[in-house]
């Protein structure tokens, strides 16, 4: 008997749960840590745009889930560079709200969220949604604004600051990447020790999530602790609207009040998701979708205290 997430019992408590199921459900016995986030799908209804971009860049992106393993995940980052700002954004988990708004578009919107999401096509066999970060970042304003999905969660949370100064050691070195010449480049930042291979050929600052104060696009960038790996595997001369989506409800927070929040949600995702924000209920019914067996969970009730998400943040202070 397999239970949908999203239409879990929201009324009953665990125990009644359990009780009215005939000895089909039970408490999940021991600790479950999960293979990835589960992100809800965003609406992303009358959008508004910003920019245009003239470069449009797409990244690879290897990622360590977390220090307790050796297992690796797979996802895709979007760069959007535009005269006035540049985008960067997890593509797959951007690509499964526009396909969730154009499901719900009324008939004269449909039309341009379906166009959205062809553009793209499916996601490609052994990728999964990790990136939750948008970071627009305002060329003129010089700031920049950061908006993270959160897992189990319907809303963002979101901060903006100023373009971050970053030390640049800029080596010697170089080596080819997409057969543009690259150059490589060393800086701490906010807790890691990040090497890049940026090309001067394309003269931009930087690109790549909030990566700034070089001459030229980062190609790829690699943190010393393993966790994550960049690599450019596209770059085109391309025009797509660089958007804002007014729609998506979100709480605009300091900077530490948005990391506090999201070390919480990220560790404990069921308390206070989509189930408790609804009825109040802090349990969660069956598989989450990323168990390989969902034979082995889709008759157990996770609770906070047998659930356990992953945190592995971009920036550790």
């Amino acid at each position: 008997m397999v239970i949908n997430l999203c239409h879990a019992q929201r009324v009953m408590s665990a125990e009644d749960v359990i009780r009215s199921s005939g000895g089909r459900i039970s408490f999940f016995e021991g600790i479950y840590r999960e293979t990835r986030p589960q992100f809800v799908s965003w609406r992303l209804f009358n959008p508004v745009t910003l920019d245009e971009s003239r470069i449009v860049v797409k990244y690879d992106v290897d990622i360590k889930l977390d220090s307790l393993s050796e297992q690796r995940v797979k996802d895709q980052v979007l760069t959007l560079i535009g005269p006035k700002m540049i985008l960067s954004y997890g593509l797959w988990n951007w690509r499964e709200s526009v396909s969730a708004t154009a499901y719900y578009s009324k008939k004269d919107e449909k039309p341009y969220f379906d166009s959205l999401a062809s553009e793209f096509g499916e996601r490609p066999h052994g990728y999964v949604e990790m990136i939750n970060w948008f970071v627009y970042r305002d060329l003129k304003q010089r700031n920049i604004l950061n908006k993270h999905a959160l897992p189990l969660r319907r809303n963002s949370i979101e901060y903006t600051e100023s373009l971050p100064k970053m030390s640049w050691e800029i080596h010697q070195e170089t080596k080819s990447i997409l057969g543009y010449d690259c150059q490589k480049a060393e800086v701490d930042f906010r807790g890691r020790h990040w090497t890049v291979w940026f090309t001067p050929e394309v003269p931009v600052d930087c690109g790549l999530w909030k990566f700034s104060g070089l001459p030229g696009l980062i190609m790829e960038a690699s943190s010393a602790d393993g966790f994550y790996i960049f690599t450019a595997v596209s770059i085109e001369n391309k025009v797509m609207k660089i958007q804002s989506y007014p729609k998506v409800e979100t709480n605009r927070l300091t900077r530490e009040m948005f990391r506090a929040m999201e070390r919480a949600v990220y560790t404990n995702p069921i308390s206070g998701g989509v189930f408790d924000q609804e009825k109040g209920q802090d349990y969660m019914i069956g598989a989450h979708i990323t168990v390989e067996d969902p034979k082995d969970t889709d008759t157990k009730i996770f609770t906070t205290n047998t659930y356990l998400g992953l945190y592995f943040p971009m920036e550790l202070e």
